[in-house]
């Protein structure tokens, strides 16, 4: 199983996983995970769904391609 979601890098260098993405992939504290990482565009950190379809018909063709939707 997969899933998508932006982690964050805390101080210390540890990433932290969103306790609904540990729940969903059945993550145990200690288990090892392979992470594929990349930084964020910044259309990634928006929802689209609760921004509606107004505003992702106003992006630019290029941009509404790279955007993965539900």
């Amino acid at each position: 199983m997969s899933g998508h979601f932006v982690a964050r890098v805390r101080k210390d260098g540890k990433i932290t996983i969103p306790k609904e993405i540990r729940e969903l992939l059945k993550i145990e504290p200690g288990e090892l995970v392979n992470i594929d990482i990349r930084k964020p565009n910044w259309w990634d950190l928006l929802d689209w769904d609760e921004l509606g379809e107004e505003a992702f018909n106003r992006l630019p063709e290029e941009i509404k391609q790279k955007i993965k939707r539900n």
